[in-house]
């Protein structure tokens, strides 16, 4: 059941408007690898990456006070059309921060546009959390393929495994669209928890280019008035904001001041949806695609309890990438 549980979310997962999302993907990571240990943390990202995603362009963002063991490592490391961008020590935050917002300057810098951009960071450097680190990688790096076929609806925006939600955000919400760029949309209130999440690539394409040059000459705490979190909680955000829709695969109670449940939630969407001309408008709901049943055994098993018409209908689902 635990394929059959994957990629629970918000939005359906093939309408009549469906496609196939084409072109090539960016990865952006921020990283900050102080010690040796944080050297051997980054290691294993870097693997996944060699792995998973060596057809893509790499932003990689490298926080003041990193080892130049690090940069020595990525230029070695064979990616293809990496572009490395170090941290001026004036716009240094102690988070991710500062090394996605010069890895995103790199990125706009490059003027190239892609279907999806993948945000992630060296979760675990400077803290003891390996478990949260390799779910992290297992869950949503090496799913790359499942993840992209979500993006195949043309109105899902973004894709993030784990999901919060905090209903105070106006106040940052106002910031940004004053000392950034203003959305055309209100937020739904939900955001990714560990700042790793895909993003289409247009949304990124369109912020990079129509933002304030502030977010990239700035600092982004002690210049703009954000806080450590911008990344996870308010980047994340950047689907709803911009009229699109965000899914998840869990939900989590982190952060969030009211109970977070799936009805909770729907709720959110369709007060969220109602800014939206009905033409931007899809059926909310959570359920699980049967496109990601693919393994012969669990075919075999869903012949010999299922109507033979269902079946069919089910096959055809997953060949066409449903």
């Amino acid at each position: 059941m635990q394929e059959m549980r994957f990629l629970k979310r918000i939005a359906p997962y093939r309408t009549a408007t469906s496609e196939r999302v084409a072109g090539e993907d960016a990865v952006v990571f921020s990283s900050y690898v102080p010690t040796v240990e944080a050297l051997a943390v980054a290691s294993e990202f870097l693997q996944v990456f060699k792995e998973r995603f060596s057809d893509c362009d790499f932003y990689v963002g490298i926080n003041t006070g990193s080892l130049p063991e690090w940069r020595r490592m990525l230029e070695a490391s064979g990616l293809r059309s990496l572009t490395i961008g170090e941290v001026e020590p004036r716009l240094a935050v102690d988070s991710d921060v500062s090394g996605f917002q010069r890895a995103l300057q790199t990125m706009h810098d490059g003027g190239k546009d892609y279907r999806l951009v993948w945000m992630g960071h060296t979760k675990g450097a400077t803290a003891n959390n390996p478990d949260v680190r390799r779910h992290l990688i297992k869950d949503f790096y090496m799913k790359r393929d499942r993840i992209t076929r979500v993006f195949n609806n043309p109105r899902v925006g973004s894709f993030g495994h784990d999901a919060t939600v905090d209903l105070e955000l106006a106040a940052l919400d106002a910031l940004m669209d004053e000392r950034l760029f203003r959305f055309p949309c209100r937020g739904i209130g939900t955001f990714y928890l560990h700042t790793f999440y895909a993003l289409r690539g247009s949304i990124v394409r369109k912020f990079l280019d129509g933002c304030s040059v502030d977010f990239y000459t700035r600092n982004i705490v002690s210049e703009l008035g954000f806080d450590r979190y911008f990344f996870e909680r308010d980047f994340s955000r950047l689907a709803d904001k911009s009229g699109y829709y965000p899914v998840y695969r869990t939900l989590h109670q982190h952060f969030s001041t009211i109970p977070v449940t799936p009805k909770s939630v729907r709720e959110l969407y369709r007060t969220w949806e109602q800014q939206l001309p009905r033409s931007m408008r899809t059926k909310i709901r959570v359920r699980t695609p049967a496109a990601n049943l693919t393994s012969w055994k669990r075919v075999k098993s869903l012949v010999n309890r299922t109507p033979l018409r269902t079946v069919v209908r089910w096959l055809r689902r997953v060949r066409q990438g449903a």
